[in-house]
């Protein structure tokens, strides 16, 4: 799965069960669909979410979509 160092600072995460690690971990479409709606709902856009709560302006958006994006 991954590797926690047991005397770094995320060694607290040896202490959660695997069974809630692998509900947490996945990416289920519907809490996918459903984070976008809110998104969406609270702030108009993500662009617009990652703007205004995170800071990220219209070069870093870029820069995002060039490492996460597919072409």
């Amino acid at each position: 799965m991954f590797h926690v160092d047991p005397a770094g600072p995320f060694a607290y995460l040896l202490e959660v069960d695997p069974a809630v690690w692998r509900v947490m971990m996945r990416s289920a479409p519907e809490y996918i669909d459903a984070a976008f709606a809110a998104l969406a709902e609270n702030h108009g856009s993500v662009e617009a979410y990652l703007a205004v709560v995170h800071g990220i302006d219209a070069a870093a958006l870029d820069a995002l979509r060039e490492r996460l994006l597919e072409a």
